[in-house]
């Protein structure tokens, strides 16, 4: 029998990065662009390390 990976979804990867980000999005409030930076980062790495899938990091919207 073929097991499926689950995938994050991109409401559980933004619920991660509002968490573990906390501070910095506080102190970058208008930085708009340092936090589509680290969401793009953040977003990398849950692909490499297998988290979502190349299409979720390639097609996901900004949420910044």
């Amino acid at each position: 029998m073929k097991s499926q990976k689950n995938f994050m979804t991109k409401k559980e990867a933004l619920k991660q990065f509002k968490f573990i980000f906390k501070e910095f999005l506080k102190n970058n409030r208008f930085d708009y662009v340092a936090k589509r930076e680290t969401w793009n980062n953040w977003t990398d790495r849950l692909c490499k390390d297998g988290l979502i899938t190349s299409w979720q990091y390639e097609n996901w919207d900004q949420p910044f």
